[in-house]
């Protein structure tokens, strides 16, 4: 009833009809025909499904062709601006009816702390993500507009939900959908905009609810004030929704067994953004992150959503999953290695550890290294086997690997070479008895990672 009459795609009769919609989309055309026409085939070939439409092939399409493709592609004008009173007052239901699954999942009472801050205080609500359940509470307490993947809007019965709510939506094979996303969240996140509260969760994956991981800037973009919540779980079962854990058709009937169940939503203060904040996502995200951690009493840790891209890949392959938890974002930033890379590796590793603990054996790693009877190769893996339990994880295998592949500048080098003596020294024996040793970047490897992890 709430989206009643309003149309889904805008219909475009005309280039004229397109060049109005453009413009309301806030985009500056050019002033010049030919070049406004070239504008308007990039911009639809820009916000095109990329499987089904290549740029090239929007270029050589006829103008009607190009006005079909343009209103199946493009959402209607309508859904950039925040419905009126009255079909926002139809949407109410909703909110009761999550709180009615919460109510069954035997989340009877819900303690709160603080108050929740209206949209022109903090029109950008960031949260640690735990649970399905997270959301369901955020719906009832606040109904705010989430992010949400463009798909989800051609579901039955959820796809209507999440067009009556105003979600951003987001579509992964859409060249401009990041940029188009940044500029909706500035746009809804001004003061004064009418538009609900926007709902992120910077994590952009669940976790136990006791850390807090690398967050995404993609919150932080408007520069805008955040208001900071967290939400805690406690009980004889914990529903975190992680790779690891149970899954979903198994929480729920877990959660539905137990006669009451515990959980708690803080409201923490806004955070207000300084000038420099303002001007960098990323340090806005990090500081705001540092503040969740101290006001909600969560550990910080550099894990990250790769991790758990790494997880999903242990998974299919019969391995532990928590064998690839290493803080992937931090051994790209000190590598500048890509997560494919990361995955070569880590498919590299499973196909060495045989048994598929998580673990390599030093037969594992010298049959890897095709080196069994190599003393050398032997030798370096007992420096990278720190603890001396006869195996390395995947972590050591990877910073090891990562050094030995990666082109290091004459700094690093020098810092490196310098580790390598130190370490052939504290062995007892002198840097010229083990210079296979020193030239090694294993060698090197095991040294920082000692120094650094």
């Amino acid at each position: 009833i709430a989206t009643y009459g309003l149309p889904s795609s805008p219909s475009l009769k005309s280039i004229e009809d397109l060049y109005a919609y453009i413009d309301q989309r806030g985009v500056g055309l050019p002033s010049s025909g030919e070049e406004k026409l070239k504008f308007a085939y990039k911009y639809v070939s820009e916000r095109a499904n990329a499987r089904k439409y290549s740029s090239e092939t929007i270029n050589k399409m006829e103008e009607k062709e190009l006005l079909r493709v343009a209103s199946k592609s493009l959402r209607h004008i309508c859904w950039y601006r925040p419905l009126p009173p009255w079909r926002r007052l139809m949407l109410q239901p909703i909110r009761y009816v999550a709180r009615s699954i919460l109510f069954f999942t035997g989340y009877l009472w819900i303690d709160t702390r603080g108050e929740l801050a209206s949209p022109d205080e903090a029109p950008i609500l960031v949260s640690n993500h735990v649970s399905f359940c997270d959301p369901a509470f955020m719906v009832f307490a606040a109904f705010p507009a989430p992010i949400a993947a463009a798909e989800h809007l051609k579901l039955p019965g959820l796809g209507s939900v999440v067009k009556a709510i105003q979600a951003v939506t987001f579509d992964r094979f859409s060249a401009s959908s990041r940029h188009e996303v940044k500029q909706e969240l500035i746009n809804r996140a001004k003061k004064g905009s009418g538009w609900s509260h926007i709902l992120i969760y910077p994590e952009a994956t669940c976790t136990n609810g006791e850390n807090l991981i690398t967050f995404k800037a993609g919150a932080f973009n408007p520069g805008r004030p955040v208001q900071m919540i967290g939400v805690k779980y406690s009980g004889r079962f914990n529903p975190a929704w992680v790779s690891a854990g149970p899954s979903l058709f198994h929480m729920l009937f877990r959660l539905m067994c137990e006669p009451c169940n515990k959980m708690e939503v803080d409201f923490g203060p806004i955070y207000d953004p300084n000038l420099e904040e303002k001007k960098d996502a990323l340090l806005y995200s990090r500081r705001v992150r540092d503040q969740m951690g101290t006001w909600f009493n969560l550990k910080v840790t550099n894990h990250s959503f790769d991790d758990v891209k790494l997880q999903a890949l242990a998974i299919k392959n019969h391995a532990p999953a928590e064998s690839v938890v290493i803080e992937a974002n931090a051994i790209r930033e000190h590598f500048s290695m890509k997560l494919d890379s990361i995955k070569r590796y880590f498919e590299a590793f499973l196909k060495l550890d045989t048994d598929k603990d998580g673990k390599l054996s030093r037969d594992d790693f010298l049959a890897g290294m095709e080196a069994s009877g190599s003393p050398q190769w032997s030798n370096v893996f007992d420096m990278l086997d720190e603890d001396g339990d006869g195996y390395i994880d995947f972590r050591v295998y990877l910073i090891g690997m990562a050094f030995a592949n990666t082109n290091l500048s004459s700094e690093t080098v020098l810092g490196m070479h310098v580790l390598s003596l130190h370490h052939c020294g504290s062995s007892g024996g002198s840097a010229s008895s083990c210079c296979w040793c020193c030239s090694s970047s294993l060698c090197v490897a095991h040294s920082i990672y000692k120094s650094q992890y």
